[in-house]
């Protein structure tokens, strides 16, 4: 919370803090009272809203990066899934970035997913380094041949991300969970 560049509840704090000194100043001292001075609050409100709307945090890129990588699926499209991808890409299973776009185009070849919803993200940033543990709610296209035995779809999966040129990239994704049964990219 008291992160200014995240939070703008730290310069509205500041700003009461100030408001309150210039109050009490004004009751001891009532010639010091100046027209000005309720401005000073107001700039400093002002000020802790600008800092929070111009500056992305680490957070709030992968958060967006995370919202980018739910829409872009959700949509189907290969050329936005692709940017989210690391060059250095590798699962395990997708020895790298061109083998997950591969299996995303198999996947996508006919209308899969109709909406992706966030359920729940655990970040844990470390420096240039992050891992989440996302929780999706996947609505099957109803024209889709697994839509006859699944309309809906709760994936766990844990992504490994990673800061390369100042831009938050997926280095790694593994499905934990599919409906809360075990298995990984290779069950799947």
């Amino acid at each position: 919370m008291w992160n200014i560049f995240e939070y703008p509840w730290t310069g509205i704090v500041i700003a009461l803090a100030v408001q309150i000194i210039l109050t009490i100043l004004h009751i001891i001292k009532p010639q010091t009272r100046k027209l000005w001075h309720t401005a000073i609050p107001i700039m400093i409100i002002a000020l802790a809203f600008g800092i929070d709307y111009l500056v992305k945090t680490d957070r709030e890129q992968l958060n967006a990066l995370i919202n980018e990588a739910l829409a872009s699926t959700a949509a189907e499209d290969l050329p936005r899934i692709e940017n989210l991808f690391a060059e250095n890409y590798n699962d395990g299973y997708h020895p790298s970035k061109q083998a997950m776009i591969a299996t995303c185009q198999k996947w996508f070849s006919t209308p899969l997913i109709e909406k992706n919803s966030l359920l729940s993200k655990q970040l844990e940033l470390r420096d240039s380094d992050a891992v989440a543990v996302l929780v999706v709610v996947t609505q099957v296209d109803p024209k889709h041949q697994i839509a006859e035995n699944f309309k809906v779809i709760q994936t766990t999966s844990k992504v490994r991300f990673a800061k390369q040129n100042k831009k938050w990239l997926i280095t790694s994704a593994e499905i934990l969970m599919i409906n809360n049964q075990p298995i990984h990219w290779g069950q799947f």
